[in-house]
């Protein structure tokens, strides 16, 4: 099956990680993607004919004013969203300031509720269409020295679900993706920081049912897909990509004997 997707796509965090391999993907099947990112545009995609670059912070309206303005140099085309960029930030509730609760919601909750400000009426014109985001299992599931990143994306979640009813009627389709660990420059990042990398990699992979980390590709083909007319009838829900790690609790290591007598 081919998959049918908008002609022009608006990627946030587009510059590396997850953003980097989706841009690839829509890229390789024929989309325009405007690229917003904080950081510079790589090689490998500065050199693309059809990738435009605005560079900004996505919590800035300044920022969604030069995506517009980019847009209406594109008339007439099909849009999607989606809003990968995202920022970590680590401690627990009594380690974390204030300024860093506020950054990252202002990147992960306020950045992604502009980008629907700014673009939902554009959309809306051309005949509406998709707005992918990417969230967490962090949304769900609670993590260790996450606590502001963890309630961002649960909170992001919640912005999905409520722009799915507010612009449905619209034809605007709001769904999330949400990854589990990604192999992307932040895993490995992490896992080289470790005392003992090899051993980490192990334990990280033994825990995952289908035996492997989840790479971006993987990730970005989902959110592609949720893009395309493929997925019209997809809306106000949370896709979870983890390979599984989140669908239950471990019991492997506990022998069972069907002989036993209850305790």
């Amino acid at each position: 099956m081919r998959i049918h997707l908008p002609e022009v796509v608006v990627l946030t965090g587009a510059s590396s990680g997850l953003g980097k391999h989706l841009a690839n993907v829509l890229l390789d099947d024929g989309c325009v993607v405007v690229g917003v990112d904080v950081v510079p545009t790589p090689e490998e995609l500065d050199g693309r004919d059809t990738f435009r670059s605005v560079s900004g912070s996505v919590d800035s309206a300044t920022t969604w004013d030069a995506v517009k303005a980019t847009l209406d140099e594109l008339p007439g085309r099909s849009i999607g969203l989606a809003s990968v960029a995202a920022t970590l930030v680590q401690g627990s509730a009594a380690e974390i300031s204030a300024a860093e609760w506020r950054r990252a919601f202002d990147v992960n909750v306020i950045g992604p509720g502009l980008a629907i400000k700014h673009l939902q009426p554009e959309m809306t014109r051309r005949g509406g269409g998709p707005m992918v985001f990417v969230g967490s299992v962090d949304a769900t599931y609670g993590e260790e020295g996450l606590v502001a990143y963890c309630a961002s994306k649960g909170a992001l979640r919640q912005v999905v679900r409520a722009s799915a009813l507010d612009f449905g009627r619209s034809g605007i389709r709001c769904t999330m993706v949400s990854p589990g660990p990604m192999t992307t420059e932040m895993f490995y990042k992490h896992l080289n920081s470790s005392p003992d990398p090899e051993a980490l990699l192990a334990t990280r992979v033994a825990r995952q049912p289908l035996g492997a980390i989840t790479s971006p590709e993987d990730v970005a083909n989902v959110v592609a897909f949720l893009l395309s007319d493929q997925a019209k009838g997809v809306s106000g829900v949370d896709v979870i990509v983890d390979g599984g790690l989140t669908s239950g609790y471990e019991f492997r290591n506990i022998p069972m004997d069907a002989g036993s007598e209850p305790v």
